[in-house]
């Protein structure tokens, strides 16, 4: 199979991850990169890759198939305004506009170019994420009526322009973009209420976390949570069911399922609970609870860049424009604090 010649527009630590991975694939041949930073240009020479001094020369080159855009996120619009009439595919780094708007403008120009723009909302195959998908198929937590997923880590806002936030800085747009997708995956039906509280907690002008609540129209109510000065994780999820409970600690999928077998505990015996006494909130007699594994799941390895090589032949792009426009909504109302929606 011919390999998709494509060119790395940003070569920053995305860029070179892609790179890395696309060469892994074995599905792509990397025409070379371009770089306004010299540290990161010598970076690509040190691998091996061909330089360009101007996007001008990429839209030149023989050939070429696709162009891979992983730059801060606000230059995402004005390369694909100049890449995509000189037909040229597109993976675009997330989120893939500021605004549903500017993604808007994104869509109609590879609609009216008849190329492929693909977002980079690549956690939908996380392992942790499949699990928790796979947990509802399966029943075995009965009806779902409360999810939080949490990402926490103690190392402050990453890098230079993600502190700004005229460049797409802050970690709404760095990782609530994924966890929104991977709820709107969850479940499908809309969303009705969204209330958002952000952290600035480290003194920068974007936000060093936040805690987003959302609730669907299915009754699902759905916590977000990210921060980047927690020095003990939260579980990445916790997933609440008419049957039982499920947590998965982290990203490596360690965790269990606790489901009820008896709802009526003959057994309970009252607690002292700090200066007081509680029945309602003591231990359950372990014969009345079953403990499982999580179920297994077996994610597709590269299977972001298999689904847009097949786009490239006619295919369907997993991840659709609509469904990228709808996580750039919900995310545009999160930063008004509180609204009633429907999304």
């Amino acid at each position: 199979m011919k390999k998709i010649k494509i060119a790395i527009v940003g070569f920053g630590g995305m860029g070179e991850w892609h790179y890395r991975q696309m060469t892994a694939s074995g599905l792509f041949e990397i025409a070379g990169i371009y770089d306004i930073s010299e540290e990161r240009c010598a970076r690509a020479r040190e691998l091996g890759l061909r330089v360009w001094q101007s996007p001008a020369f990429i839209a030149i080159e023989p050939a070429l198939d696709a162009v891979l855009i992983a730059t801060p996120n606000d230059l995402h619009l004005p390369y694909v305004e100049y890449f995509a009439p000189r037909r040229l595919n597109i993976i675009c780094e997330k989120p893939a506009a500021l605004t549903s708007g500017y993604f808007d403008i994104m869509n109609e120009l590879a609609r009216k170019n008849g190329i492929v723009l693909a977002v980079h909302q690549n956690r939908r195959w996380d392992p942790d994420f499949l699990t928790v998908k796979k947990i509802k198929e399966e029943g075995s937590l009965g009806e779902i009526y409360d999810v939080e997923s949490a990402v926490t880590g103690s190392h402050g806002i990453p890098g230079a322009w993600r502190k700004e936030r005229a460049r797409g800085g802050g970690m709404m747009l760095d990782w609530g973009v994924h966890l929104i997708d991977q709820l709107l995956q969850f479940d499908n039906s809309e969303v009705v209420d969204v209330d958002c509280e952000m952290s600035y907690a480290e003194g920068f002008e974007v936000e060093d976390g936040f805690c987003l609540r959302l609730k669907f129209a299915s009754g699902l109510s759905a916590r977000i949570l990210v921060d980047t000065n927690c020095f003990i994780n939260r579980p990445r999820w916790r997933i609440q069911g008419t049957l039982g409970t499920a947590v998965i600690e982290n990203w490596d999928r360690k965790g269990e399922i606790v489901r009820v077998k008896e709802r009526v505990d003959r057994s309970l015996c009252g607690v002292k609970a700090g200066n007081g006494y509680t029945r309602t909130m003591a231990d359950r007699s372990q014969s009345t609870v079953e403990r499982l594994p999580l179920p297994s799941v077996e994610a597709e390895e590269f299977a972001f860049y298999k689904n847009f090589v097949s786009a490239l032949g006619g295919g369907e792009l997993a991840v659709k424009p609509e469904e990228v426009s709808r996580v750039l909504k919900v995310m545009g109302i999160s930063t008004l604090g509180r609204l009633p929606v429907k999304i």
